[in-house]
């Protein structure tokens, strides 16, 4: 076996035969295995990726042979990955057959099989204690990442806010209707302290009221005099009576 450590520090075992062949780290960068006889800072750089080789350690004799079924490449694994599962440099996802399994060839797996298989045929190497991880290399991922990762919670923005309930508002407000209206309206300061009658009087309602009912007096008569008789007139003065009447029930207390 020998070791290749990716620029993004990930160390791998490799088995000899990968020698000189290439691989992907599962960062994405492309690692080429150094030659046997190779020197152990060499590496070459292929696809904008540099990939930096450490020395080679002896050979292991307790491995497993297999055969890529698509490219019939031979590769060497060790024992620990038996029945676990691994990617040919050629991208076919492999199978590493149990020891006293006689398996010439495997056939290549369906698409989700072959989409959750590692990028390199190796054992992880751990870049702080130097050791090799016995998980399988279908997942990137080990049981310390596992517990590193944080739960993920609903943000409170996200949430509906608490509707207000209609006792909540009057509360706000007093807790009466009448009073939040008066609030609002400002009708019982307006007409309150000095010259409060007279402001009465100048309500809008009550002027125009009593325009109408003097331009359709003032209509009428005339025609009569006249030889006239209009009948727009006395609807005129109705109207008017009525916003004469209404505006005087808006000034008035309580209202």
């Amino acid at each position: 076996m020998m070791r290749v450590r990716c620029q993004c520090g990930t160390t791998y075992e490799v088995a000899e035969e990968m020698a000189g062949r290439t691989a992907k780290c599962r960062c994405g960068a492309i690692l080429r295995m150094p030659a046997a006889t190779a020197s152990a800072a060499a590496g070459v750089a292929t696809g904008g990726a540099v990939s930096t080789a450490t020395s080679s350690s002896p050979p292991v004799a307790d491995s497993i042979s297999v055969t890529c079924a698509s490219c019939q490449r031979r590769h060497q694994a060790p024992k620990s990955m038996a029945g676990r599962f691994a990617r040919c440099p050629c991208g076919n996802a492999l199978q590493i057959p149990h020891p006293y399994a006689a398996t010439p060839g495997l056939v290549p797996l369906g698409p989700n099989a072959s989409q959750a298989t590692a990028p390199l045929l190796g054992i992880p190497v751990d870049p702080l204690t130097g050791q090799s991880h016995d998980g399988s290399l279908l997942d990137d991922l080990t049981h310390v990442d596992y517990e590193r990762a944080q739960q993920l919670s609903t943000p409170s923005a996200l949430q509906a806010p608490p509707r207000r309930s209609e006792a909540s508002v009057l509360a706000s407000h007093g807790g009466y209707p009448e009073q939040w209206r008066k609030q609002n309206s400002g009708s019982e300061s307006d007409y309150s302290g000095a010259f409060g009658f007279e402001k009465r009087l100048f309500n809008s309602g009550i002027l125009g009221g009593l325009l109408f009912m003097g331009i359709a007096s003032a209509w009428f008569i005339v025609g009569l005099f006249n030889g006239y008789l209009f009948y727009y007139p006395p609807v005129m003065f109705v109207l008017g009576f009525i916003g004469f009447v209404r505006g005087l029930m808006a000034t008035l207390p309580g209202r």
